[in-house]
């Protein structure tokens, strides 16, 4: 008598529809990962465009227009005058500047001429200068030259002191080199002048100045 076994199946099988259910939660979260980071890089992009780009090419608009009025300005500047125009003003310029005092020579130069004109006039002068001041909005700086005279006793027929202080202050005013007369004090004793003081504004390049 033939005995029937019955057949086993193999274990295992049965937990097979559920990795098929983990691997699709995986795929699920990936994806949602990957769309997230789209997203994000999506959002940073148009940041950087409406924080940073659109106003760099704002400014740069704002230069570039900036940039056009000044040249069509200098255009203007340069068509304003014609050449013997400019020649003209060119050569103001450079007159102007020959009477300003460049350097140490010039200024000792005028020093010799106010002692020169003070000895021919019988006059005894010292001269003090100060300390130079610049002047706002000009490569210009003015230096203050105080000059006390004393008046010795004319002799009969000679020019009165008050002539001869005159003539001084004159000559200096009209040199070469600017020289500004801002203050004038004078020391009479017995009906004549005895003392008197000048205060001379001359006019200076600053140093470095073209």
């Amino acid at each position: 008598m033939t005995t029937m076994v019955p057949t086993v199946a193999p274990a295992g099988r049965p937990g097979a529809p559920l990795r098929t259910r983990d691997l699709k939660h995986h795929e699920l979260a990936f994806r949602l990962v990957v769309v997230l980071v789209v997203l994000g890089s999506l959002g940073l992009a148009w940041w950087s465009i409406v924080s940073k780009l659109a106003p760099l090419q704002n400014q740069s608009r704002e230069l570039t227009s900036a940039v056009g009025s000044l040249s069509a300005e200098v255009d203007a500047l340069e068509h304003k005058w014609s050449r013997t125009e400019a020649e003209q003003i060119r050569e103001k310029y450079l007159e102007a500047k020959r009477l300003l005092f460049a350097d140490q020579a010039a200024l000792d130069a005028w020093l010799a001429s106010l002692q020169a004109m003070a000895a021919s006039l019988d006059l005894k002068v010292k001269t003090v200068f100060g300390k130079p001041g610049p002047q706002s909005g000009a490569n210009l700086a003015v230096l203050p030259a105080t000059v006390s005279i004393e008046l010795r006793p004319a002799a009969r027929g000679a020019e009165s002191g008050y002539r001869r202080l005159l003539k001084l202050s004159q000559c200096l005013i009209a040199g070469e080199r600017r020289a500004d007369l801002a203050e004038l004090t004078v020391t009479a004793q017995e009906g004549r002048i005895s003392m008197a003081e000048f205060v001379f504004n001359l006019w200076a390049a600053e140093e470095g100045a073209p």
